[in-house]
Protein backbone atom coordinates (compact mmCIF):
# COMPACT_ATOMS: atom_id res chain seq x y z
CA UNK A 1 0.00 0.00 0.00
CA UNK A 2 2.86 2.17 0.13
CA UNK A 3 2.79 3.63 -3.57
CA UNK A 4 -0.86 3.53 -3.62
CA UNK A 5 -2.95 7.19 -3.43
CA UNK A 6 -6.37 6.20 -1.40
CA UNK A 7 -8.90 8.49 -2.48
CA UNK A 8 -12.26 9.61 -0.57
CA UNK A 9 -14.90 11.16 -2.34
CA UNK A 10 -16.18 10.21 -5.95
CA UNK A 11 -18.09 13.19 -7.22
CA UNK A 12 -17.16 16.23 -9.10
CA UNK A 13 -13.74 16.64 -6.65
CA UNK A 14 -13.05 13.59 -6.11
CA UNK A 15 -13.50 12.19 -9.76
CA UNK A 16 -11.50 15.03 -11.08
CA UNK A 17 -8.46 14.32 -8.65
CA UNK A 18 -8.68 10.53 -9.72
CA UNK A 19 -8.87 11.43 -13.36
CA UNK A 20 -5.69 13.38 -13.24
CA UNK A 21 -3.86 11.10 -11.16
CA UNK A 22 -4.59 8.62 -13.40
CA UNK A 23 -3.10 10.44 -16.39
CA UNK A 24 0.34 10.72 -14.19
CA UNK A 25 0.08 6.81 -13.77
CA UNK A 26 -0.58 6.06 -10.18
CA UNK A 27 -2.49 3.62 -8.20
CA UNK A 28 -5.50 4.34 -6.72
CA UNK A 29 -7.70 2.86 -3.70
CA UNK A 30 -11.12 4.87 -3.68
CA UNK A 31 -14.08 4.84 -0.97
CA UNK A 32 -16.95 6.66 -1.13
CA UNK A 33 -19.97 6.06 1.31
CA UNK A 34 -21.98 6.06 -1.42
CA UNK A 35 -21.67 2.80 -3.27
CA UNK A 36 -23.50 4.14 -6.85
CA UNK A 37 -20.91 7.02 -7.01
CA UNK A 38 -18.23 4.79 -5.98
CA UNK A 39 -18.97 2.01 -9.00
CA UNK A 40 -19.86 4.95 -11.57
CA UNK A 41 -16.19 5.87 -10.88
CA UNK A 42 -14.71 2.13 -11.03
CA UNK A 43 -16.35 1.50 -14.27
CA UNK A 44 -15.64 5.21 -16.04
CA UNK A 45 -18.02 7.01 -15.67
CA UNK A 46 -18.34 10.99 -14.09
CA UNK A 47 -21.32 11.79 -12.59
CA UNK A 48 -21.38 15.40 -13.57
CA UNK A 49 -20.26 15.24 -16.92
CA UNK A 50 -17.04 17.18 -16.44
CA UNK A 51 -15.16 17.18 -19.74
CA UNK A 52 -12.31 14.25 -19.92
CA UNK A 53 -12.99 12.63 -16.74
CA UNK A 54 -15.02 9.78 -17.98
CA UNK A 55 -12.24 8.91 -20.29
CA UNK A 56 -9.55 9.00 -17.68
CA UNK A 57 -11.26 6.95 -15.53
CA UNK A 58 -12.03 4.68 -18.44
CA UNK A 59 -8.84 4.56 -19.35
CA UNK A 60 -6.98 4.38 -16.00
CA UNK A 61 -9.49 1.81 -14.98
CA UNK A 62 -7.08 -1.04 -14.27
CA UNK A 63 -5.31 1.40 -12.16
CA UNK A 64 -8.46 1.68 -9.57
CA UNK A 65 -9.96 -0.57 -7.00
CA UNK A 66 -12.18 -0.16 -4.49
CA UNK A 67 -10.97 -0.20 -0.49
CA UNK A 68 -15.01 -1.10 0.63
CA UNK A 69 -14.43 0.56 4.08
CA UNK A 70 -13.09 3.68 5.33
CA UNK A 71 -11.18 2.22 7.66
CA UNK A 72 -9.15 0.62 5.09
CA UNK A 73 -9.01 3.47 3.66
CA UNK A 74 -7.45 5.33 6.07
CA UNK A 75 -4.72 2.60 6.45
CA UNK A 76 -3.02 4.16 3.92
CA UNK A 77 0.42 5.80 3.59
CA UNK A 78 -1.21 8.47 1.28
CA UNK A 79 -4.64 9.56 1.78
CA UNK A 80 -6.92 12.21 0.27
CA UNK A 81 -10.04 13.52 1.11
CA UNK A 82 -12.02 15.05 -1.66
CA UNK A 83 -15.38 14.94 -0.92
CA UNK A 84 -17.41 17.59 -2.43
CA UNK A 85 -17.95 19.28 0.92
CA UNK A 86 -21.60 19.69 2.22
CA UNK A 87 -21.53 21.34 5.53
CA UNK A 88 -24.91 21.63 7.92
CA UNK A 89 -25.66 24.68 9.99
CA UNK A 90 -22.67 24.43 11.83
CA UNK A 91 -20.61 24.73 9.03
CA UNK A 92 -19.69 20.66 9.46
CA UNK A 93 -19.53 18.08 7.13
CA UNK A 94 -20.04 14.81 8.72
CA UNK A 95 -18.49 12.33 6.10
CA UNK A 96 -15.20 14.48 6.81
CA UNK A 97 -15.31 14.10 10.29
CA UNK A 98 -15.71 10.48 10.23
CA UNK A 99 -12.26 10.19 8.10
CA UNK A 100 -10.54 12.14 9.56
CA UNK A 101 -11.58 10.08 12.71
CA UNK A 102 -10.26 6.73 10.81
CA UNK A 103 -7.64 8.69 9.85
CA UNK A 104 -6.43 9.30 13.46
CA UNK A 105 -7.57 5.55 14.41
CA UNK A 106 -6.51 3.34 11.53
CA UNK A 107 -3.67 4.72 9.84
CA UNK A 108 0.31 3.97 10.15
CA UNK A 109 2.93 5.78 11.13
CA UNK A 110 4.22 8.67 9.00
CA UNK A 111 0.96 8.67 6.90
CA UNK A 112 0.11 11.79 5.43
CA UNK A 113 -3.44 13.11 4.91
CA UNK A 114 -4.08 15.89 1.82
CA UNK A 115 -7.33 17.14 2.56
CA UNK A 116 -8.58 18.67 -0.99
CA UNK A 117 -12.12 19.22 0.37
CA UNK A 118 -13.11 22.66 1.51
CA UNK A 119 -12.84 23.18 5.21
CA UNK A 120 -14.18 26.11 7.31
CA UNK A 121 -11.47 28.29 8.58
CA UNK A 122 -10.20 26.73 12.05
CA UNK A 123 -10.58 23.38 11.08
CA UNK A 124 -7.04 22.08 10.84
CA UNK A 125 -5.94 23.71 14.19
CA UNK A 126 -8.77 20.80 15.53
CA UNK A 127 -8.35 17.98 13.23
CA UNK A 128 -4.75 17.76 14.06
CA UNK A 129 -5.14 18.12 17.90
CA UNK A 130 -6.79 14.89 17.79
CA UNK A 131 -4.26 12.98 15.48
CA UNK A 132 -1.40 10.86 17.24
CA UNK A 133 2.16 11.45 16.78
CA UNK A 134 3.76 11.04 13.47
CA UNK A 135 0.45 11.64 11.23
CA UNK A 136 0.29 14.90 9.59
CA UNK A 137 -2.95 16.70 8.25
CA UNK A 138 -2.19 18.76 4.65
CA UNK A 139 -4.72 21.20 3.26
CA UNK A 140 -4.72 21.99 -0.37
CA UNK A 141 -7.61 24.37 -1.21
CA UNK A 142 -9.21 23.30 -4.70
CA UNK A 143 -9.65 24.84 -7.46
CA UNK A 144 -10.87 23.45 -9.90
CA UNK A 145 -13.82 24.63 -12.08
CA UNK A 146 -16.77 23.10 -13.13
CA UNK A 147 -16.52 22.74 -16.73
CA UNK A 148 -12.32 22.81 -16.57
CA UNK A 149 -11.61 20.86 -13.43
CA UNK A 150 -9.55 18.44 -14.90
CA UNK A 151 -7.26 20.87 -16.71
CA UNK A 152 -7.41 22.76 -13.70
CA UNK A 153 -6.02 19.96 -11.58
CA UNK A 154 -3.27 19.09 -13.82
CA UNK A 155 -2.01 22.65 -14.78
CA UNK A 156 -3.16 24.56 -11.79
CA UNK A 157 -2.62 28.38 -11.92
CA UNK A 158 -1.60 28.28 -8.15
CA UNK A 159 -0.86 25.50 -5.63
CA UNK A 160 -1.54 26.79 -1.78
CA UNK A 161 -0.15 23.97 0.73
CA UNK A 162 -1.50 24.97 3.97
CA UNK A 163 0.95 22.84 6.71
CA UNK A 164 2.77 22.59 9.87
CA UNK A 165 5.44 20.37 9.39
CA UNK A 166 6.97 21.41 5.62
CA UNK A 167 8.90 17.89 4.96
CA UNK A 168 6.14 15.64 5.00
CA UNK A 169 3.58 17.77 3.17
CA UNK A 170 5.95 18.15 0.18
CA UNK A 171 6.88 15.29 -0.44
CA UNK A 172 3.32 14.30 -0.42
CA UNK A 173 1.87 17.14 -2.21
CA UNK A 174 4.85 16.37 -4.59
CA UNK A 175 2.99 12.81 -5.23
CA UNK A 176 -0.01 14.70 -6.27
CA UNK A 177 1.48 17.53 -8.13
CA UNK A 178 5.27 16.90 -9.41
CA UNK A 179 5.76 19.67 -11.85
CA UNK A 180 4.67 22.04 -9.34
CA UNK A 181 5.81 24.57 -7.25
CA UNK A 182 3.97 24.62 -4.38
CA UNK A 183 3.24 28.21 -1.48
CA UNK A 184 3.59 26.81 1.35
CA UNK A 185 1.44 28.83 4.15
CA UNK A 186 0.23 27.97 7.64
CA UNK A 187 -3.07 26.09 7.21
CA UNK A 188 -5.81 29.19 8.43
CA UNK A 189 -3.94 30.75 5.85
CA UNK A 190 -5.01 28.43 3.32
CA UNK A 191 -8.01 27.95 4.84
CA UNK A 192 -8.45 31.66 4.74
CA UNK A 193 -7.53 31.87 1.01
CA UNK A 194 -10.01 29.58 -0.38
CA UNK A 195 -12.89 31.34 1.35
CA UNK A 196 -11.56 34.98 0.23
CA UNK A 197 -11.04 33.44 -3.75
CA UNK A 198 -14.70 32.50 -3.46
CA UNK A 199 -16.06 35.41 -1.92
CA UNK A 200 -14.32 38.14 -3.88
CA UNK A 201 -15.66 36.61 -7.06
CA UNK A 202 -19.07 36.17 -5.37
CA UNK A 203 -18.69 40.25 -4.55
CA UNK A 204 -17.55 41.03 -7.82
CA UNK A 205 -20.58 39.13 -9.60
CA UNK A 206 -22.39 40.92 -7.28
CA UNK A 207 -21.32 44.31 -8.15
CA UNK A 208 -21.17 44.21 -11.49
CA UNK A 209 -25.19 42.99 -11.31
CA UNK A 210 -25.90 46.25 -8.58
CA UNK A 211 -23.83 48.53 -11.02
CA UNK A 212 -25.59 47.34 -14.10
CA UNK A 213 -28.62 47.50 -13.00
CA UNK A 214 -27.78 51.30 -11.70
CA UNK A 215 -26.72 52.15 -15.23
CA UNK A 216 -29.43 50.45 -17.02
CA UNK A 217 -31.88 52.85 -14.58
CA UNK A 218 -29.98 55.60 -15.71
CA UNK A 219 -30.25 54.70 -19.44
CA UNK A 220 -26.65 53.59 -20.02
CA UNK A 221 -25.02 50.27 -21.91
CA UNK A 222 -24.17 48.19 -18.33
CA UNK A 223 -21.56 46.54 -20.35
CA UNK A 224 -20.18 49.34 -21.92
CA UNK A 225 -19.60 50.69 -18.05
CA UNK A 226 -17.96 47.19 -16.77
CA UNK A 227 -15.80 47.32 -19.97
CA UNK A 228 -14.47 50.67 -19.31
CA UNK A 229 -14.01 49.52 -15.74
CA UNK A 230 -12.20 46.81 -16.56
CA UNK A 231 -9.62 48.94 -19.10
CA UNK A 232 -8.48 50.42 -15.24
CA UNK A 233 -5.24 48.53 -15.09
CA UNK A 234 -5.93 48.23 -11.51
CA UNK A 235 -8.67 46.09 -12.30
CA UNK A 236 -8.02 42.55 -13.45
CA UNK A 237 -9.10 41.93 -17.24
CA UNK A 238 -10.22 38.49 -15.80
CA UNK A 239 -12.03 39.63 -13.29
CA UNK A 240 -15.98 38.01 -13.33
CA UNK A 241 -17.89 42.07 -13.80
CA UNK A 242 -20.32 41.53 -16.31
CA UNK A 243 -23.77 41.94 -15.58
CA UNK A 244 -25.91 39.17 -15.96
CA UNK A 245 -27.04 36.40 -14.02
CA UNK A 246 -26.96 35.58 -10.10
CA UNK A 247 -24.05 33.52 -9.16
CA UNK A 248 -24.99 30.12 -8.40
CA UNK A 249 -24.11 26.49 -6.99
CA UNK A 250 -23.09 25.58 -3.66
CA UNK A 251 -18.87 26.97 -3.47
CA UNK A 252 -19.84 30.75 -3.67
CA UNK A 253 -22.25 30.93 -0.92
CA UNK A 254 -20.70 28.14 1.12
CA UNK A 255 -17.99 30.78 1.85
CA UNK A 256 -19.99 33.65 2.43
CA UNK A 257 -21.94 31.80 5.03
CA UNK A 258 -18.57 30.49 6.57
CA UNK A 259 -17.19 33.97 6.32
CA UNK A 260 -20.36 35.77 7.57
CA UNK A 261 -20.59 33.35 10.74
CA UNK A 262 -16.26 33.70 11.06
CA UNK A 263 -17.03 37.59 10.94
CA UNK A 264 -19.83 37.79 13.11
CA UNK A 265 -17.36 37.09 16.06
CA UNK A 266 -15.11 39.76 14.95
CA UNK A 267 -17.75 42.20 14.07
CA UNK A 268 -17.11 42.09 10.54
CA UNK A 269 -20.03 40.34 9.31
CA UNK A 270 -22.08 43.04 6.86
CA UNK A 271 -20.46 42.93 3.95
CA UNK A 272 -20.67 38.80 3.11
CA UNK A 273 -24.14 39.06 4.38
CA UNK A 274 -24.60 41.71 2.00
CA UNK A 275 -23.62 39.99 -1.01
CA UNK A 276 -25.51 36.89 -0.18
CA UNK A 277 -29.02 39.09 0.34
CA UNK A 278 -28.03 41.14 -2.71
CA UNK A 279 -26.97 38.10 -4.78
CA UNK A 280 -30.29 36.55 -3.77
CA UNK A 281 -32.82 39.73 -4.82
CA UNK A 282 -31.04 39.57 -8.10
CA UNK A 283 -31.40 36.03 -8.47
CA UNK A 284 -35.25 35.87 -9.88
CA UNK A 285 -35.02 38.70 -12.13
CA UNK A 286 -35.63 37.33 -15.20
CA UNK A 287 -38.34 35.66 -13.91
CA UNK A 288 -40.16 38.57 -13.11
CA UNK A 289 -39.38 40.47 -16.29
CA UNK A 290 -40.93 36.94 -17.72
CA UNK A 291 -44.44 38.01 -16.05
CA UNK A 292 -44.16 41.69 -17.13
CA UNK A 293 -43.77 40.27 -20.54
CA UNK A 294 -46.56 38.11 -21.26
CA UNK A 295 -49.26 39.63 -18.40
CA UNK A 296 -48.83 37.10 -16.03
CA UNK A 297 -47.61 33.88 -16.21
CA UNK A 298 -50.20 31.55 -15.45
CA UNK A 299 -51.50 29.45 -17.76
CA UNK A 300 -48.52 30.88 -20.07
CA UNK A 301 -46.26 28.71 -22.37
CA UNK A 302 -42.42 29.32 -21.85
CA UNK A 303 -39.49 28.21 -23.41
CA UNK A 304 -36.63 27.67 -20.72
CA UNK A 305 -32.99 27.86 -22.23
CA UNK A 306 -30.30 25.81 -19.71
CA UNK A 307 -31.28 24.17 -16.51
CA UNK A 308 -27.32 24.16 -15.11
CA UNK A 309 -25.82 26.94 -13.58
CA UNK A 310 -22.69 26.52 -16.17
CA UNK A 311 -23.79 25.21 -19.98
CA UNK A 312 -22.36 22.03 -21.02
CA UNK A 313 -22.27 20.55 -17.55
CA UNK A 314 -24.58 17.36 -16.16
CA UNK A 315 -25.22 18.46 -12.45
CA UNK A 316 -28.18 19.71 -11.28
CA UNK A 317 -26.88 20.60 -7.52
CA UNK A 318 -27.55 24.09 -6.22
CA UNK A 319 -28.94 25.38 -9.75
CA UNK A 320 -30.11 28.46 -9.81
CA UNK A 321 -31.99 27.87 -13.21
CA UNK A 322 -34.00 24.84 -11.67
CA UNK A 323 -34.76 27.40 -8.69
CA UNK A 324 -36.24 29.49 -11.31
CA UNK A 325 -38.17 26.83 -13.32
CA UNK A 326 -39.99 25.64 -10.49
CA UNK A 327 -40.58 29.56 -9.33
CA UNK A 328 -42.30 29.11 -12.85
CA UNK A 329 -44.04 25.79 -12.64
CA UNK A 330 -45.55 27.35 -8.73
CA UNK A 331 -46.61 30.27 -10.80
CA UNK A 332 -49.30 28.13 -12.90
CA UNK A 333 -46.65 28.49 -16.34
CA UNK A 334 -46.52 25.28 -18.38
CA UNK A 335 -42.45 25.31 -18.72
CA UNK A 336 -40.61 23.49 -21.44
CA UNK A 337 -37.05 23.02 -21.04
CA UNK A 338 -34.16 22.34 -23.09
CA UNK A 339 -30.59 21.27 -21.93
CA UNK A 340 -28.99 18.10 -23.49
CA UNK A 341 -26.19 17.97 -21.14
CA UNK A 342 -28.11 18.30 -17.93
CA UNK A 343 -29.11 15.20 -15.65
CA UNK A 344 -32.31 13.74 -15.71
CA UNK A 345 -34.82 15.99 -13.65
CA UNK A 346 -37.09 14.60 -10.95
CA UNK A 347 -40.27 13.58 -11.61
CA UNK A 348 -41.97 15.74 -8.90
CA UNK A 349 -41.00 18.72 -11.66
CA UNK A 350 -43.85 19.34 -13.37
CA UNK A 351 -42.19 20.36 -17.05
CA UNK A 352 -41.60 19.33 -20.79
CA UNK A 353 -38.37 18.51 -21.82
CA UNK A 354 -37.61 18.52 -24.97
CA UNK A 355 -34.84 17.41 -27.20
CA UNK A 356 -34.13 20.57 -29.66
CA UNK A 357 -34.09 24.60 -29.23
CA UNK A 358 -36.97 24.62 -31.79
CA UNK A 359 -38.96 22.47 -30.46
CA UNK A 360 -38.98 24.56 -26.69
CA UNK A 361 -39.45 27.48 -28.70
CA UNK A 362 -42.65 26.73 -30.90
CA UNK A 363 -45.98 28.27 -29.59
CA UNK A 364 -44.34 29.84 -26.75
CA UNK A 365 -44.94 32.67 -25.34
CA UNK A 366 -41.61 33.67 -24.24
CA UNK A 367 -38.50 32.42 -23.86
CA UNK A 368 -36.18 32.21 -21.44
CA UNK A 369 -32.79 32.17 -21.54
CA UNK A 370 -30.76 30.45 -18.22
CA UNK A 371 -27.85 29.33 -19.66
CA UNK A 372 -25.41 30.47 -22.74
CA UNK A 373 -26.05 27.34 -24.62
CA UNK A 374 -24.76 26.67 -28.04
CA UNK A 375 -27.22 25.74 -29.43
CA UNK A 376 -29.41 28.74 -28.49
CA UNK A 377 -26.61 31.29 -29.15
CA UNK A 378 -26.48 29.55 -32.68
CA UNK A 379 -29.86 28.92 -33.19
CA UNK A 380 -31.77 30.55 -36.52
CA UNK A 381 -34.30 32.97 -34.42
CA UNK A 382 -35.90 34.14 -38.12
CA UNK A 383 -36.94 30.65 -38.86
CA UNK A 384 -38.65 30.19 -35.37
CA UNK A 385 -42.50 30.34 -35.05
CA UNK A 386 -43.60 31.18 -31.02
CA UNK A 387 -46.53 32.10 -30.40
CA UNK A 388 -44.69 35.64 -29.27
CA UNK A 389 -41.45 36.82 -30.28
CA UNK A 390 -40.06 38.23 -26.76
CA UNK A 391 -36.88 36.97 -25.05
CA UNK A 392 -35.80 37.25 -21.55
CA UNK A 393 -31.88 36.99 -21.54
CA UNK A 394 -31.33 36.15 -18.44
CA UNK A 395 -27.57 34.97 -18.61
CA UNK A 396 -26.48 38.10 -20.96
CA UNK A 397 -25.33 35.07 -23.55
CA UNK A 398 -27.16 36.30 -26.98
CA UNK A 399 -26.74 39.61 -29.04
CA UNK A 400 -29.30 41.64 -28.64
CA UNK A 401 -28.92 43.54 -32.37
CA UNK A 402 -28.70 39.95 -34.12
CA UNK A 403 -31.80 39.04 -31.70
CA UNK A 404 -33.31 42.45 -32.97
CA UNK A 405 -32.60 41.90 -36.41
CA UNK A 406 -34.29 38.39 -36.45
CA UNK A 407 -37.28 40.01 -35.56
CA UNK A 408 -37.64 39.58 -32.15
CA UNK A 409 -37.84 41.71 -28.66
CA UNK A 410 -35.31 40.85 -26.30
CA UNK A 411 -35.17 41.94 -22.23
CA UNK A 412 -31.99 42.17 -21.28
CA UNK A 413 -29.83 43.18 -17.44
CA UNK A 414 -29.49 46.35 -19.43
CA UNK A 415 -33.10 46.73 -20.22
CA UNK A 416 -34.01 49.85 -17.84
CA UNK A 417 -35.31 48.63 -14.68
CA UNK A 418 -39.50 48.59 -14.71
CA UNK A 419 -39.15 49.67 -17.76
CA UNK A 420 -40.45 48.45 -21.71
CA UNK A 421 -38.73 45.76 -24.23
CA UNK A 422 -36.85 47.37 -26.91
CA UNK A 423 -39.52 47.34 -29.49
CA UNK A 424 -38.69 46.38 -33.68
CA UNK A 425 -40.76 45.86 -36.65
CA UNK A 426 -41.36 42.03 -35.86
CA UNK A 427 -43.90 39.67 -37.26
Amino acid sequence: MTNVIAVCGTWHLGTAVCAGLLNRGCTLALFDEDSQLLNAALNGRAPTGEPGVSAALAAGADQMHSTTTLENWAGHKLCVLAYDTQPDEAGLDVRLEQAVHKFGTHSPPDAVLIVMSQLRAGTHERWSATLPERRTIVYVPENLRLGSALVDFTNPTRLIVGATEEQPALAAVNRLFPDQQPTLVLPIEAELIKHATNAYLALCITFANELGALAAHLGANPRVVTTGLKADPRVSPNAPLRPGEAFSGATLRRDLLALTSLGQRAGRSELFAAVLNLNERHAFWSLRATAEAVGGLDGKRIAVMGLTYKPGVATLRDSLPLRIVQRLTESGAHAVVFDPAADQLSADLCVERVDTATEAVTDADAVLVLAALTEVINLDWTAQRPAQAVIIDGCSGLDPEKIHEAGWQIRTIASPEGGTFSEIDGR
